[in-house]
């Protein structure tokens, strides 16, 4: 059985994988393709190198990373189900910085019970979105 995966790694290593679009960071950016991105203040903007021009914004890594990935691959089709999955991801990590906030600062005991809920229903769909933009990575 051992040997049956040591060919299927041989074989794996030996086809023909496209190194183009594999990432490469450099300082404060990150290469995929013909595509850079950067972050800057909490914002990750990629750009592309032939047309001199910012393609898109995202919230989170994974989602410029998707983004950039998939058009080096040439799949300019999935760029918008990204970007939703992107802004959603956004907005509920943004709802779990005021939940927190409401957390630390409040007394009332309803209040936090409340704010506790919301937050953990806000990270759940966070993760749940950024999960969703990581499967277009691969």
């Amino acid at each position: 059985m051992n040997i049956d995966i040591v060919y299927q790694l041989k074989d794996f290593v030996d086809s023909s994988v496209d190194t183009v679009l594999f990432p490469v960071k450099t300082k404060n950016r990150i290469n995929i393709g013909s595509y850079s991105i950067k972050e800057t203040k909490g914002i990750f903007t990629i750009k592309c190198y032939k047309s001199k021009s910012i393609v898109a914004q995202t919230y989170t890594k994974a989602a410029a990373i998707a983004i950039a990935k998939s058009l080096s691959k040439n799949k300019n089709g999935i760029t918008p189900n990204i970007i939703e999955l992107d802004k959603v991801a956004g907005k509920h990590r943004n709802d779990c910085v005021f939940y927190r906030y409401t957390l630390k600062k409040t007394k009332n005991q309803l209040t936090r019970e409340t704010t506790m809920y919301r937050f953990e229903i806000s990270h759940q769909k966070q993760q749940e979105a950024i999960d969703k933009i990581k499967q277009y990575i691969l």
